[in-house]
């Protein structure tokens, strides 16, 4: 007979690969937004306002407002600048009020609800949402802005107030 001689690691060869692909769950909308922006811990949290400027998270991510810098300073998401809403009172014809603002095309975490009101009150009679929007311009493929006017006359009296309600959904 013959004897076989043991093979050692360093002898064997071998033309073996192996392909994988692994998708990690994406990471979208507000969590997204936190992440790019490097927030982390308490700092990361919807009405949070790392930067003590009294904006929260939510607030800055629902219109392009970077967190790290105070105001309306460019994001990176859209070469649209970052801003609030911004309310003017039509010059001519009925001095309705009108809003505009920045608004996420496809986020499915937040909500805009624009509404009006002659007090500041919660109570019914209250705030009173518009589905009065007479312009929508697309801006990128990310930000759309909104125009909306008000259904009611002002004439200076009483009081009307405006305001963009940000609404968090949570998806999970």
């Amino acid at each position: 007979g013959s004897t076989a001689n043991p093979r050692t690691d360093t002898e064997l060869s071998a033309d073996l690969s192996v392909e994988a692909s692994f998708t990690p769950n994406a990471i979208t909308g507000f969590a997204a937004w936190v992440n790019d922006h490097g927030l982390t811990g308490a700092d990361a949290e919807k009405l949070a306002s790392p930067q003590g400027d009294g904006m929260s998270n939510l607030t800055k991510y629902a219109f392009n407002i970077d967190p790290p810098l105070n105001g309306g300073i460019e994001s990176q998401e859209s070469s649209e600048p970052g801003r609030l809403p911004t309310v003017s009172r039509q010059a001519a014809g009925n001095g309705r009020l009108i809003v505009e603002y920045l608004r996420r095309k496809s986020a499915t975490d937040i909500s805009y609800t624009v509404e009006f009101s002659e007090n500041l009150s919660s109570a019914p009679g209250g705030w009173v949402a518009s589905e009065n929007e007479v312009a929508v311009i697309e801006i990128d493929s990310d930000w759309e802005r909104v125009t909306v006017e008000d259904a009611a006359m002002y004439d200076g009296s009483p009081n009307r107030f405006v305001r963009v309600k940000i609404d968090f959904i949570d998806n999970e």
